[in-house]
C-alpha cells in the first residue's frame, strides 16, 4: 500500500465517517483511512454514490453485485471485490457464481442469460472502453432501457471505484471474511 493509514482522524467529520463504517461492517475501510481521510472534500462525493447505489436500482441485486464484482476483478482491485463480496454473504446470494467470474464463460451454466448478457457488457466495456452495438443489443433483449442505464451507472461507479484504490494498491479489508463468520456465528445460534 503507498499511503499510511490514518487511523486517528483530527477533522470531526471523518471522526464521524470513520464511526459509521465502524458501526455500519465492523471496521473502517482503508480507502477510508487512506484516501478519503487525507481529501475530506471528497466524501460529499462518496456519499453520493454510496446513496445511488442504496437505493433501490430497476435491476436486480445479484445483477448489480456482479457487474461489481466482475468489473474489479477485470481491473484488479482487491478492495473492490472484497467488499462487493462481503454484500453477497450479507444478502445469502450464493457465493459460487460470483466466485467464478474470471472464467465464466466456460461455466455458461452456471448463469441466467440475462447475467450472461451483463458479463458481456462488463468485459466489452473494459476491453474497449466502449461498448459494441451487438453487445447494447443483446442487453436489450433483457432488459427495459431504465434497467440498462442502472446496469452502464453501476459499471461507471465501479470503474471510478477501482480507479481510486488501484494506484495505491490497497487491498482487501477481509470484509467478505468477517461477513462469512457473522453468517456462520448467527446459523449456530439457537432458534
Amino acid at each position: 500500500m503507498r499511503l499510511t493509514p490514518i487511523e486517528s482522524p483530527t477533522s470531526p467529520i471523518l471522526w464521524l465517517a470513520y464511526k459509521l463504517f465502524q458501526r455500519k461492517i465492523g471496521t473502517v475501510i482503508m480507502p477510508l483511512k487512506t484516501i478519503y481521510a487525507r481529501k475530506p472534500a471528497m466524501l460529499p462525493l462518496l456519499d453520493k454514490i454510496s446513496r445511488y447505489q442504496n437505493r433501490p436500482l430497476t435491476v436486480n441485486p445479484s445483477i448489480s453485485l456482479l457487474i461489481q464484482i466482475y468489473g474489479s476483478v477485470l481491473n484488479g482491485c482487491d478492495f473492490c471485490q472484497d467488499i462487493a463480496m462481503a454484500s453477497v454473504v450479507q444478502q445469502k446470494l450464493g457465493q459460487d457464481k460470483f466466485l467464478h467470474l474470471t472464467d465464466w464463460q466456460l461455466h455458461l451454466a452456471d448463469y441466467e442469460v440475462d447475467e450472461q448478457a451483463v458479463l458481456a457488457f462488463v468485459l466489452d466495456y473494459h476491453q474497449n472502453r466502449s461498448v459494441s452495438d451487438e453487445t447494447y443489443q443483446n442487453l436489450l433483449q433483457y432488459f427495459s432501457e431504465s434497467q440498462i442505464i442502472d446496469i452502464v451507472a453501476v459499471n461507471a461507479i465501479e470503474q471510478f471505484y477501482n480507479a481510486m484504490n488501484k494506484p495505491f494498491n490497497i487491498l482487501s479489508d477481509g470484509l467478505a471474511d468477517i461477513q462469512r463468520k457473522q453468517l456462520s456465528a448467527e446459523q449456530r445460534l439457537p432458534a
